[in-house]
């Protein structure tokens, strides 16, 4: 097996298992002293989870010539351009604080789910994995379940289903992304 594989497979499974932690830490209630430092240890893991992707992701581009890489680059470059504007934006002028939380960051957050379901489905292709689209076709489910849930007309319908939804983007979503990292078999040779 080739040793950059290796590297990006542990960058990959390591990254996955940052974010299934962040995702345990909010399974458990915690007291009104803890969450603080439940919100610093959850942002610790976030960026470590983003700098161990980013690895995974560089080495992957470099063994297949893909650029997914890039791809993962820019959507950072776009969030922290978009995250530094609101809060210039928001110091410049509090009065826009329901505009930037209800206006901007849902499309930043569309925006992600987006390139991030992209990034899984060139993996997917670039890895020969059908776990990879069954992760994006499970993270696409969910999020039009919830997009649909926030239409008042359409409530009656998705609440059954919200509480399964939940479920799987809280516990099944992350424990399947480190499967799927976990499974990738070696494709450096058939690049």
């Amino acid at each position: 097996m080739n040793a950059e594989f290796k590297a990006a497979k542990f960058n990959g499974i390591c990254a996955a298992l940052c974010l299934l932690v962040i995702e345990l830490t909010k399974i458990f209630p915690a007291s009104e002293q803890l969450q603080t430092p439940l919100a610093v240890v959850r942002l610790i893991f976030l960026i470590a989870a983003l700098t161990l992707f980013h690895k995974s992701f560089h080495l992957i581009s470099q063994i297949s010539g893909s650029n997914v890489c890039c791809t993962f680059r820019r959507a950072g470059i776009v969030t922290i351009i978009v995250l530094l504007c609101c809060a210039g934006f928001y110091l410049a002028d509090r009065s826009l604080n329901m505009l930037i939380l209800f206006g901007v960051l849902p499309f930043l957050w569309c925006f992600l789910l987006f390139v991030w379901i992209v990034l899984n489905f060139k993996m997917a292709r670039i890895a020969k994995s059908k776990i990879f689209s069954s992760y994006a076709f499970l993270l696409i489910a969910v999020a039009t379940l919830h997009t649909l849930h926030s239409v008042q007309s359409l409530r009656a319908f998705t609440q059954p289903f919200l509480a399964v939804a939940d479920l799987i983007s809280d516990a099944v979503l992350p424990l399947l992304l480190v499967s799927v990292w976990a499974s990738m078999r070696d494709f450096s040779n058939r690049s």
